[in-house]
């Protein structure tokens, strides 16, 4: 008899249990539970979209950005440059130039020459080729420094063959220096006349040889801007070029432009993309 009883109480107690989570699925604490989940979910969403629809909202703007400041930009810089030859020398990682070569030509100038460098320029593994080929051509540079480095030697061969100097001499000479890096693959593009400005566009990841050419150029030019990557206007203190931070991009090729003017005229700086105001007033001054 006992057994008996003690079995009917577990039976009960099994039936009491699915009852309640019979009321628990299908009544009001389900339907408290489940409401307030949705509105969760619900509140989720609606957050979600708000985001996408600001971002939406923030790239159209700067979209519109953009255009107004691919519009203005000959206005802005009509005349800045006018008459100057500009060589274009575009570093390894970087996608392209065509914006700061847009801005050239809207600043009255005429860009003369678009030089791709190389990655063997850089490689570390092509270290040792690089510096017999420097020696092979420190005959053909004028005014080669004893004792410098291959990158420095390159460097002013690249400025040469950009720059010739005066006379069928010089024009040879660079000529040659133009073979000797282009069949050592370590140049591409197009040479055109002599340059009398030039603009490095760089990824930042080849600071070292950024800057030799830039210091080569810039010692027989009016005038170099480096662009640099978005948020980096490094530059050495004692540099004689400028840099502008993500001069590639349509704002920061127009400080570029207005960079250069102000070398010209015998001014140096490292400016950010949003620079323009500040150098407008500057060289209207």
């Amino acid at each position: 008899m006992t057994d008996f009883r003690g079995r009917v109480l577990i039976v009960s107690l099994v039936l009491l249990a699915l009852a309640g989570g019979v009321l628990l699925g299908s009544g009001p604490l389900r339907t408290a539970v489940s409401g307030s989940g949705a509105r969760e979910s619900d509140a989720l969403i609606a957050e979600r979209d708000a985001a996408v629809a600001d971002a939406q909202a923030a790239q159209d703007s700067a979209a519109i950005g953009e255009r107004y400041a691919v519009a203005s930009a000959p206005r802005v810089l009509a005349n800045t440059i006018a008459g100057r030859s500009v060589a274009v020398v575009v570093m390894p990682g970087v996608d392209g130039a065509e914006e700061v070569a847009a801005r050239v030509s809207d600043g009255g100038a005429v860009v003369v020459s678009t030089v791709t460098i190389g990655d063997d320029w850089v490689s570390q593994t092509r270290s040792a080729f690089r510096e017999a080929l420097a020696d092979q051509m420190a005959d053909t540079i004028v005014n080669a420094p004893d004792g410098a480095r291959a990158g420095d030697l390159l460097a002013l061969a690249l400025t040469q063959a950009l720059v010739p100097a005066p006379g069928p001499d010089g024009v040879q000479r660079s000529d040659t220096l133009w073979t000797l890096l282009t069949e050592a693959n370590l140049v591409s593009g197009d040479r055109g006349t002599a340059a009398d400005s030039a603009i490095v566009v760089t990824a930042g990841d080849d600071e070292s040889s950024a800057d030799s050419i830039a210091s080569a150029l810039r010692a027989v030019t009016f005038g170099v801007v480096v662009s640099r990557p978005a948020g980096d206007i490094g530059r050495k203190p004692d540099a004689s070029y400028s840099t502008v931070s993500d001069g590639a991009s349509v704002y920061g090729s127009i400080v570029v432009v207005l960079a250069l003017a102000e070398q010209t005229v015998g001014g140096v700086g490292s400016y950010g993309a949003d620079a323009a105001p500040d150098l407008i007033g500057r060289l209207g001054s």
